[in-house]
């Protein structure tokens, strides 16, 4: 109990309090995913994964990524994506009790992925 509230304390710091708070959906890993991911979350700037005993942060710049795939009416092969700023960062529970990650409230959007070799 007390590691799910560290847990949560550490969430609410992360995203705030405030009367407009955004609500995060994670969605499940179903297979989509590396297996050690149980859940993703979209975030300002990046993703958020939940795994087993730990978080992982990946932050990229959106206006590079935004200008990188919008590049519609360049004649030139789109070249840069490799100069695209990004950090990541794990917070691990070490010691910590996660086993029991259940999902809290079901969503009614869908997703779908593509599995296997395109």
């Amino acid at each position: 109990m007390k590691q799910l509230a560290i847990l949560l304390f550490l969430f609410s710091s992360f995203f705030g309090f405030s009367q407009n708070q955004k609500v995060y959906n994670f969605i499940e890993n179903n297979g989509q995913w590396n297996e050690n991911v149980k859940y993703k979350a979209e975030i300002n700037g990046g993703y958020l994964y939940l795994e087993q005993n730990q978080l992982t942060y990946n932050f990229f710049d959106e206006n590079g990524l935004q200008e990188y795939f919008h590049a519609h009416n360049q004649r030139e092969p789109k070249t840069g994506l490799n100069k695209l700023k990004c950090h990541s960062y794990q917070v691990k529970f070490i010691g910590g009790n996660t086993k029991n990650l259940k999902p809290d409230k079901k969503q009614v959007t869908y997703y779908n992925y593509f599995l296997g070799v395109d």
